[in-house]
């Protein structure tokens, strides 16, 4: 054993000098750690407004969708940018830690239809749960499909046609749902249409009701807050051997579910980092 550790510290080493670590907002090299000493210091984090209230119950993101986070967010998701993966995972376990403690025992997420996998390759939800998922020595459970290939959310801007968009797109599997706590994540929370639609499927199939919560991102159009307003209060440490780190002690296998996060007034929040409940 004590072998395959120092194997893997140096395969670890040599991985970071031949292909060193960027800050996945603005690419300077970190050196080891997750995001640079600025962006640590500078994005624009949620903190207390982190929860919002809407159909779909409860849902909590670390960050605003905005500047070098709207740019980060869609780099990985339309390019394929996965270098920041265990930043955002982070980001979502320390949101969810603190938000949702030992309020769900089951991580799941909003997939995309098999067409849209089959163009882009990989389904970005899914990746940010199981990201989120990695300190807690847990996987993610599928507890929905997308059966319907409908037009992108990001093209339409009225509420009713995206609430419309949704309808009946998505379908639950019972045998993973029935009495389950969720915590489902998504990537970018807006006007809520995707997370009201996905959670009426869910209810649906069985899944417990009291306790059903999203993650995902949102941020507020008309809101741009103050440098340096982070809402964590700690700063990221160095990533650990599964480069993520462990900020969350409990495991939803064991039971001790990690927390969970508020968001008050609209606001568009980013990467994988929302999480809600009823």
């Amino acid at each position: 054993m004590a072998l395959q550790d120092d194997l893997n510290r140096l395969q670890k080493q040599l991985g970071n000098f031949l292909f060193p670590r960027k800050c996945p907002f603005c690419g300077t090299v970190t050196g080891g750690r997750l995001l640079c000493g600025s962006c640590e210091r500078t994005l624009p984090y949620t903190g207390e407004n982190a929860l919002r209230q809407g159909t779909f119950g409860r849902c909590a993101s670390p960050l605003y969708y905005t500047g070098p986070v709207r740019e980060a967010i869609l780099r990985f998701k339309f390019q394929g940018h996965t270098g920041g993966l265990d930043c955002f995972g982070r980001l979502l376990a320390d949101c969810a830690a603190r938000w949702y403690s030992g309020e769900f025992d089951t991580v799941t997420w909003v997939p995309v239809s098999r067409k849209r996998l089959r163009q882009r390759g990989f389904d970005q939800s899914r990746m940010l749960a199981a990201s989120l998922c990695v300190d807690w020595h847990v996987a993610p459970v599928e507890t929905l499909r997308k059966a319907v290939d409908n037009p992108a959310q990001s093209g339409l801007t009225d509420a009713e046609h995206r609430r419309a968009n949704v309808l009946g797109v998505y379908e639950a599997l019972p045998e993973n749902v029935r009495d389950k706590r969720l915590l489902l994540i998504d990537d970018i929370v807006t006007t809520g249409s995707t997370l009201t639609e996905c959670v009426r499927g869910l209810r649906e199939a069985g899944a417990d009701d009291r306790r059903l919560h999203r993650p995902g991102n949102h941020l507020p159009p008309d809101h741009q807050p103050a440098a340096g307003g982070r809402g964590r209060r700690r700063g990221v440490p160095d990533a650990g051997p599964h480069q993520g780190g462990a900020l969350i002690k409990g495991s939803a296998a064991c039971g001790e579910t990690p927390p969970v996060w508020k968001c008050r007034k609209r606001r568009t929040i980013a990467p994988g980092l929302v999480c809600g409940g009823m």
